[in-house]
């Protein structure tokens, strides 16, 4: 899985809503769910899957992220297969 929306090093500002997007691949499996974190994965959320893809091809999903504190912030994407 990754993030294609943002670089290392992006600013973003805290007051307005960034659209996360990125990519996820399940194998041979297909993608069932895609979590994010931004708090360098000790927690997780789901982000919406806006493209499914087939059991051979990439899945497309975003979240929608506000940052709540100021500084450095530690994205993290992950995916689970269907089996």
């Amino acid at each position: 899985s990754r993030i294609a929306s943002l670089t290392s090093g992006a600013q973003v500002p805290r007051t307005s809503t960034t659209v996360l997007t990125g990519t996820a691949h399940g194998g041979n499996r297909g993608v069932a769910r895609v979590e994010i974190s931004v708090d360098g994965a000790r927690t997780w959320t789901d982000a919406r899957i806006t493209y499914p893809g087939t059991r051979l091809s990439w899945a497309l999903w975003s979240h929608d992220w506000r940052p709540n504190t100021a500084g450095v912030t530690q994205l993290v994407v992950r995916a689970t297969d269907q089996d």
